[in-house]
């Protein structure tokens, strides 16, 4: 099982959402930046690619204590949350799909 670190936080009056895949792998999203969304879906599709071969899941969002917007943080809360369900539908059709190729 691969688990993957979520953050919330705030940094020179910019919002980011943080995904830790390990001590040195860290991206960090601009959700102030609708433009940053192509780093979003980076996330998203490395996450997929990860799934393939393992079982993913992304942790609880941390909140930084420098985080002091509850709409973001409940947005994303629930984002995170939406994302694992995506993240084990997909998991699910590619197991099935193994299944029907053997």
């Amino acid at each position: 099982m691969i688990e993957i670190s979520t953050k919330i936080l705030t940094e020179s009056d910019v919002d980011y959402l943080e995904f830790k895949f390990s001590d040195q792998d860290v991206i960090r999203v601009n959700i102030n930046d609708a433009a940053d969304s192509v780093s979003l879906k980076s996330v998203f599709n490395r996450v997929v690619k990860m799934s393939l071969t393992d079982d993913v899941t992304l942790k609880s969002l941390e909140i930084d204590e420098s985080m002091d917007k509850r709409l973001l943080i409940e947005v994303f809360q629930e984002y995170i949350k939406d994302l694992n369900q995506e993240i084990v539908k997909i998991r699910a059709q590619i197991r099935a799909s193994e299944d029907s190729d053997e």
